[in-house]
C-alpha cells in the first residue's frame, strides 16, 4: 500500500472519530435534563438543547438566532445580564444563581438555578466571547420547602435537624421553640441542648439509653431500630 493511501486511511479514521465524538456530545446535550444554551454576549442563541426548545414550543433548529433573554421579564433579564457582566469583571470561571422565568416558559412561574460560564473565541465580531448557560428546574424543590415550612409552623411537634458539626439548622418547627423555651436555636449545638441539662439526674439505664441515642444520630436506620427501646422517655 502506498504512503498516500495510508495517509488517506489515517485521515479518514481521524475524521470518523471526530464525527462520532461530535455526535456523542450532541446527544449528551440534547438529552440533558435541564436547559442548555450557548449564547453570545448579546444573548443570541448559537446552540440549544431539546428541552429548551420544547419549553419554547419550537424545534431545536428554530431557536437558533433567537434571544435567550426572551424567556425573562425585563427586570429578570437585567439581573441575568448583570450576572454575565459580573462573570467577566471578576474574571470568574463560572457564576451560579437562582432566578425565575416569570411565567413565560409555562403557565406557572418556573424557578431555575442557573450556571453561566464563558470562554474566549477568535471571532472578534462577537467580542471574542461565548457563554454557556445551564439551567436546572428547582420549582418542585422550592414548593416542597414551602410546604415543609408550612407544616413546621403548624404542627405541635418538635422537629429539627442538625449538620455534620452537630449544630442545629435554621429550619425547625415552631413548636420546638416552645419545648426548649427559647427562640435562639439556630446554630446551637444539638447534643449540648438536648443532653447537658439533667444528665446527672438520670438512672444508669437511662444514661446508657441516652448514649445509644447519641450514637444512633445520623447513623444507620437498622441500628436505630435496634436500640430505640432503650432511649430515656
Amino acid at each position: 500500500m502506498s504512503s498516500e493511501n495510508q495517509d488517506l486511511q489515517a485521515t479518514y479514521k481521524i475524521l470518523n472519530v471526530i464525527e462520532k465524538s461530535k455526535n456523542y456530545s450532541d446527544s449528551v446535550i440534547d438529552n440533558f435534563v435541564g436547559i442548555f444554551a450557548t449564547v453570545t454576549s448579546e444573548g443570541v442563541i448559537y446552540r440549544g438543547n431539546r428541552l429548551f426548545s420544547q419549553l419554547l414550543n419550537l424545534d431545536v433548529e428554530d431557536i437558533l438566532g433567537l434571544s435567550f433573554f426572551s424567556i425573562f421579564q425585563e427586570s429578570s433579564k437585567q439581573i441575568f445580564i448583570r450576572k454575565m457582566d459580573e462573570l467577566i469583571e471578576k474574571q470568574m470561571k463560572d457564576i451560579s444563581f437562582e432566578l425565575p422565568t416569570d411565567g413565560i416558559l409555562s403557565d406557572t412561574n418556573l424557578i431555575f438555578y442557573w450556571t453561566i460560564s464563558v470562554f474566549n473565541l477568535s471571532d472578534k465580531t462577537q467580542n471574542g466571547k461565548l457563554y454557556t448557560i445551564i439551567g436546572t428546574d428547582i420549582t418542585k424543590l422550592r414548593e416542597s420547602e414551602k410546604q415543609l415550612s408550612e407544616i413546621f409552623s403548624s404542627i405541635p411537634v418538635g422537629i429539627l435537624s442538625f449538620n455534620n458539626s452537630g449544630n442545629i439548622e435554621p429550619k425547625y418547627s415552631d413548636y420546638t421553640e416552645v419545648i426548649f423555651e427559647t427562640s435562639e436555636l439556630k446554630n446551637r449545638n444539638f447534643e449540648e441542648l438536648i443532653f447537658k441539662n439533667g444528665y446527672t439526674a438520670l438512672t444508669r439505664a437511662e444514661k446508657e439509653g441516652l448514649e445509644n441515642l447519641k450514637k444512633s444520630l445520623g447513623g444507620d436506620v437498622v441500628v436505630y431500630e435496634m436500640v430505640k427501646d432503650t432511649f430515656p422517655k
